[in-house]
């Protein structure tokens, strides 16, 4: 593409949302979007909920799917769809209650549909959209073994017809029927996969690894309570009231998107007293860094795979030569996350999201991050791998140089920031400084990468949001500032590229810092 074509190119912004028809399961509504060359664009969609703000559409999950089998055949269901006039074969499914969680909804619907039962759960997948071109409707897929007899427990105005196809009756059916999208993708790659337990117990012995979680705050301890619902070696790191109240209560998670989560590690232990483990997940400040490592450096052994879960641009290069074995694979995760005071985690808002890699990485450090890839998916965690992960991690360094810097230096939420022009063209600032930065260091940081986060301030990021710097310098606690804002500004300097905003705020974030540090 022509570089005037794309620097001009922005992502479409949805100005207002106008409903305009209500029934009682669906909802009509106008968009007024603003396109990417700055025209405007009508858009109408269809929801299941009502709206009262733009940045609510697309946010809520609608449903479950169940994607069924029992041994090696296939769970599909022959259904009159009245939208369509058509028999169709699709996967049982449905809509979820309020304040039913994903696996007891998938239980009912799957009963409702076909009088079969889930013997077992086998993977959960975050939320998918099922038509986004003409709604917001999306799901969660429960893949399941299932039992018992198929009944009929449908209502008058449902016609549907459960069966168990193997893959020579599916591939029949694949040729000659009409399928549901989600249906016809599960039917094409269960006739091309091998035996679904043969995958499942690939999954088993990724999981039965010996696993650890270093630090279980907010982002910790998400990862450790999504790890341990699935694998039965996890040791979880913590010292004094946090470690009591684990062995005492279990790990407990509270999560948006995942539920009630209690999970109980094999053991709870302190830096010093890990034994030897597969994979080690790194998530502290990064001033407590190069101390933990010399804690755990015993439990590192030569296949050990270390993954730093961390703020910065450059945890998993300093881990690297704090600890001089295993391989270490760098990461970033965004998540909204936060330690309560009674130790439980809460996680709030979208999924969690990883992303996993090593910048030109040799053939074991590539399949060390296949692994840890697999092993997060396996357990329900959603991970991507990138062989640049250099310009995913600057991505979100970025975002923090701007979201955390900016809060923290006035002290005022997000929206504040917005309503305020003088602030919000700061906050800009701070993101084309990085910006500049990285591209000096020869990040391939492109203008739209830029151009996202900056749309996530003006039209996502929610109003209340503040920020872990924000909240830490309230509290009078130790800060990652130098993470944030000090390590650009120093990088800058070496490379000449002047950065007024950035240098504003880092010294007076310093000077508040540095009172608060003389009263205590």
């Amino acid at each position: 593409m022509d570089e005037k074509k794309r620097k001009g190119r922005r992502i479409p912004v949805l100005n207002s949302m106008e409903k305009t028809r209500d029934t009682r399961f669906l909802k009509n509504y106008t968009l007024n979007y603003t396109n990417k060359e700055g025209g405007e664009k009508i858009y109408e969609t269809v929801s299941n909920f009502d709206y009262n703000h733009p940045e609510e559409l697309g946010e809520r999950p609608s449903g479950v799917v169940v994607v069924g089998y029992c041994g090696d055949k296939l769970l599909l269901c022959r259904e009159f769809r009245m939208g369509v006039n058509h028999f169709v074969y699709n996967l049982p499914a449905g809509h979820i209650d309020e304040g039913e969680d994903v696996e007891a909804c998938a239980r009912r619907e799957l009963y409702e549909e076909t009088g079969l039962s889930i013997s077992e759960v086998k993977k959960v997948l975050p939320p998918s959209y099922a038509a986004p071109d003409l709604s917001d409707s999306s799901a969660w897929v429960v893949f399941a073994e299932v039992e018992g007899e198929i009944s009929d427990h449908t209502e008058a105005d449902e016609w549907i017809q459960p069966d168990f196809y193997d893959r020579e009756e599916v591939s029949a059916l694949l040729s000659k029927e009409r399928f549901s999208g989600r249906a016809q993708m599960v039917t094409y790659f269960f006739l091309r996969s091998s035996k679904m337990e043969g995958d499942m117990t690939e999954m088993t012995k990724i999981t039965d690894k010996k696993i650890a979680v270093v630090g279980v705050g907010g982002v910790g301890g998400y990862l450790a309570g999504m790890l341990g619902k699935t694998c039965p070696h996890l040791t979880v790191v913590a010292r004094g009231n946090r470690k009591e109240s684990i062995q005492k209560c279990g790990l407990r998670l509270h999560s948006e998107d995942k539920g009630e989560i209690c999970i109980r590690p094999e053991t709870v232990v302190e830096g010093s007293a890990l034994s030897e483990q597969d994979y080690i997940f790194i998530c502290v400040k990064n001033y407590s860094l190069e101390q933990v490592c010399r804690e755990i450096s015993e439990a590192v052994a030569d296949h050990t795979v270390v993954i730093p879960v961390m703020n910065g641009v450059n945890p998993g290069e300093r881990a690297r030569k704090y600890l001089g074995n295993g391989t270490v694979v760098d990461s970033l995760i965004y998540i909204v996350a936060f330690a309560n005071e009674d130790f439980s985690v809460t996680q709030q808002g979208a999924p969690a999201r990883l992303c996993v890699g090593v910048q030109d990485g040799d053939a074991e450090e590539k399949a060390a991050v296949d692994e840890v890839r697999k092993l997060l998916q396996a357990a329900d965690i959603d991970c991507m791998a990138t062989a640049d992960i250099q310009v995913e991690i600057w991505r979100k360094y970025i975002l923090n140089c701007a979201y955390n810097v900016a809060t923290a230096y006035y002290d005022n939420t997000i929206g504040q920031l917005r309503e305020d022009g003088r602030k919000a063209e700061e906050y800009e600032m701070l993101v084309r400084e990085a910006g500049k930065v990285a591209l000096a260091k020869k990040v391939a940081i492109l203008p739209e990468h830029l151009e996202e986060i900056i749309n996530k301030f003006r039209y996502e990021h929610a109003y209340e949001a503040t920020s872990s710097l924000q909240r830490d310098i309230r509290a009078g606690r130790k800060t990652e500032l130098d993470v944030f804002s000090g390590y650009l500004v120093r990088e800058a300097g070496k490379y000449g590229i002047p950065v007024p905003v950035s240098e504003k705020m880092y010294l007076g974030l310093k000077k508040i810092v540095a009172k608060q540090n003389e009263k205590s």
